[in-house]
């Protein structure tokens, strides 16, 4: 009876160290934190050469890896004008694209900027260069 005890004490403790391995790797972090932030154009690419008044798109995406849920502050700026900006809370693994639409009234170069804040500090930036002609589409 003795030697059955000690086996079921040691299947027992197998078992407990098996779940608690378990455990350890589903915590671990492997790498750095880090936050994705990206654009994505259309087929044909990034809008870099419209015409004044037309509508420009393009996909903002984020994907939180900082191990931790995350609260981010997307800020698009145009000249040193805020055009939109929206809080968007991720949990670790969790992604979030969504389709921007925007016009520039003004022919000329352009740098659109698409900024991240996390803790409310600059976090991330992206940005557009655009040549808006001056014909007006309809």
């Amino acid at each position: 009876m003795q030697s059955s005890n000690k086996a079921f004490v040691a299947l027992a403790f197998s078992i407990i160290a098996v779940m608690y391995g378990i455990v350890y790797l589903q915590n671990l972090h492997l790498g750095e934190p880090l936050t994705e932030f990206y654009l994505i154009g259309s087929a044909k690419g990034y809008p870099s050469n419209l015409e004044k008044g037309e509508l420009g798109r393009v996909i903002v995406g984020v994907v939180n890896h900082e191990f931790e849920d995350a609260e981010y502050k997307l800020a698009i700026v145009h000249e040193n004008e805020t055009l939109r900006e929206q809080w968007i809370t991720l949990r670790n693994g969790e992604k979030w694209e969504e389709e921007i639409k925007f016009k520039l009234n003004e022919a000329g170069k352009h740098k659109l900027e698409f900024l991240l804040y996390r803790d409310e500090k600059p976090y991330r930036e992206l940005h557009l260069w655009m040549n808006v002609s001056g014909y007006e589409s309809q």
